[in-house]
């Protein structure tokens, strides 16, 4: 006769959940994705001729200020994610760079 597997074993019934992290609410990384999201956006409308610079500003800075909320959480622990915010912080950085360059050089050739 085969040995039980502890699978196999009736368990008691004590009313707690099967899994212990089945009865928490799960987190959620929105910070991190609005973040990544802002900066994927404004690096896509950077690339709009003429107006592009101008309408990829907001986007650029509103990925920075949120993945720096997001980071501070991740610093406080009230967060475990951590690689999405970085990232949307640096493409959102980049972003704002590169628009304000052409802006810059918009106004200086005209």
């Amino acid at each position: 006769m085969p040995e039980p597997r502890p699978s196999d074993e009736p368990q008691p019934e004590t009313g707690a959940p099967a899994h212990p992290r089945s009865g928490q609410r799960a987190q959620h990384d929105s910070l991190g994705v609005w973040s990544l999201s802002l900066a994927v956006l404004g690096a896509i409308m950077v690339a709009i001729p003429i107006i592009g610079d101008a309408l990829s500003l907001a986007p650029g800075i509103a990925a920075v200020v949120i993945g720096l909320l997001a980071l501070r959480r991740h610093e406080t622990g009230a967060s475990p994610y951590l690689v999405r915010p970085l990232i949307g912080t640096i493409v959102g950085g980049l972003v704002v760079v590169v628009a304000g360059m052409l802006m810059l050089v918009t106004a200086l050739v005209h």
